[in-house]
């Protein structure tokens, strides 16, 4: 049934296209010209006016009037000197010179207590080493031979 339907169809279309048609027709152009009387023609209020070229060009003037802006700002302004002269003039105090006092004002106990951590770790780090270098001789299974 679908097949015959087809066929229908095709031999309508085939026929449709082989017709000369004239190149104006006639109440294609009488449709549109019903309508545009009933519609009427556009009046001066309803046309498109220049407002449009405005929602371009003002965000365009704003975004170019800011990134002007921002340069001017971020290239211009006080610079600083160009300091290539020696800004200490005294001579940097040497380690020991530094360390002495700061022992004498933190007192005997922070000083103890300093000098007693100084090794904290050292123990445990030695305890961890050996743990590890034991675990990387290969071990080789005890039994007695028969």
């Amino acid at each position: 049934m679908k097949r015959i339907e087809d066929k229908e169809w095709e031999r309508r279309l085939r026929e449709e296209a082989s017709l000369e048609r004239p190149a104006f027709s006639m109440p294609l152009h009488e449709k549109v010209m019903g309508a545009l009387r009933a519609e009427g023609l556009r009046t001066e209020e309803e046309k498109p006016d220049g407002r449009w070229k405005w929602r371009i060009a003002l965000p365009a003037g704003l975004a170019a009037a800011a990134a002007l802006g921002v340069w001017v700002l971020v290239h211009s302004g006080n610079r600083p000197a160009d300091n290539t002269g020696r800004i200490v003039k005294d001579p940097v105090p040497a380690v020991p010179e530094i360390v002495e006092p700061v022992r004498a004002h933190l007192g005997s106990p922070a000083a103890e207590a300093l000098e007693e951590g100084k090794y904290a770790y050292l123990d445990r780090d030695a305890e961890r080493l050996v743990v590890f270098v034991a675990r990387q001789i290969p071990t080789f299974p005890t039994g007695g031979a028969k």
